[in-house]
């Protein structure tokens, strides 16, 4: 009885060798990476807690808590601004607007240099998606790291806007 299988086998172990190798070479390329660099365009888990309340109280919706367009719900979903809005009022004890666009805008806060940013700060975003103008908003954390609410489909993540992407989009930093 032949074997039917022989001759697929060279194929298969083929296959698995390339997965195993690109996975040792995402292993050793995240392990020589400091995430804190601003060259490094991956995602970082931070490994002491943001300084700030406004960013402690945001690490603890990191996975938990879902996108939804419009949301205003820490617990049903928000979008980018209503994160930010509902942390900042439960943090602070002050309503800041509902937009990035109008967040951004804010007469209460100071606008910050990318180079001077602190923990609780909020970064910017323009020009995301198909929509122009302020669009996105998240929590500053340190580093090029920030909290946000990504989009549909996501859950509230660590971003990082030394990556090309939201490099591109940066639109500035405002500390409330």
């Amino acid at each position: 009885m032949r074997n039917r299988f022989k001759p697929r086998l060279p194929q298969l172990l083929m296959k698995v060798a390339l997965v195993v190798f690109a996975l040792a070479f995402i292993a050793a390329s995240l392990a020589a990476v400091d995430c804190l660099d601003s060259s490094y365009s991956g995602v970082c888990v931070l490994s002491e807690a943001p300084s700030d309340d406004l960013a402690q109280l945001a690490v603890k919706y990191v996975g938990k808590l879902r996108y939804y367009y419009g949301g205003t719900d820490l617990e049903r979903g928000v979008d980018c601004s209503g994160f930010v809005q509902q942390l900042y009022l439960q943090s602070r004890g002050s309503r800041l607007s509902r937009t990035a666009a109008s967040q951004f805008n804010d007469k209460r806060g100071i606008l910050v240099n990318k180079n001077q940013l602190q923990s609780g700060d909020l970064v910017f975003f323009k020009n995301t998606g198909s929509r122009k103008g302020i669009t996105h908003v998240g929590i500053f954390l340190s580093g090029c790291n920030f909290i946000h609410a990504p989009g549909t489909g996501k859950k509230v993540s660590y971003g990082n806007f030394c990556s090309p992407y939201y490099r591109e989009h940066y639109a500035g930093a405002r500390r409330v």
